[in-house]
């Protein structure tokens, strides 16, 4: 009898440990300071989008952003003061300065969910930037952009 129990906690106990060690596996670990990881994902096809998923875990949806297309600075901090008011998206790579950049997103919010927004706040930056002149961009820039130059 303790032979049998001896051996089915074993079981469980090999069971766990593999149980874990597939699910840490299966992490996504976004890190935009890796030089190594920025190479991997340096030509990662966008397919002409804004955004796309380029990864995923149990818990995330991780997105690639082409910032190339917002057109300067005004557009790139206007989008991400946008997208702070976004609950369900979160900024992993706050180098606006770079053409591509991550977020995050719970995988309880669908993909399209997300890119649509995504998209939107594309949208909405790009329209500030048509509807303020040169010199209120300016003045919304001094006011508002935290990211250093």
């Amino acid at each position: 009898m303790m032979k049998r129990l001896f051996f089915r906690a074993l079981i469980l106990l090999s069971l766990f440990t593999a149980a874990t060690t597939v699910a840490k596996a299966q992490q996504f670990n976004v890190d935009p300071f890796d030089t190594a990881f920025n190479r991997k994902y340096a030509f990662f096809d966008l397919k002409g989008s804004f955004a796309a998923v380029a990864g995923s875990d149990e818990r995330n949806n991780y997105f690639l952003l082409d910032f190339s297309l917002l057109a300067d600075r005004f557009t790139r901090i206007y989008f991400m003061n946008l997208s702070f008011k976004h609950p369900e998206i979160v900024n992993v790579d706050p180098d606006i300065a770079k053409n591509r950049i991550w977020f995050l997103a719970s995988v309880k919010y669908p993909e399209k969910q997300i890119l649509d927004l995504l998209s939107d706040l594309k949208k909405q930056a790009a329209e500030a930037a048509n509807r303020f002149s040169l010199t209120e961009q300016a003045k919304w820039l001094k006011e508002n952009d935290k990211y250093k130059q």
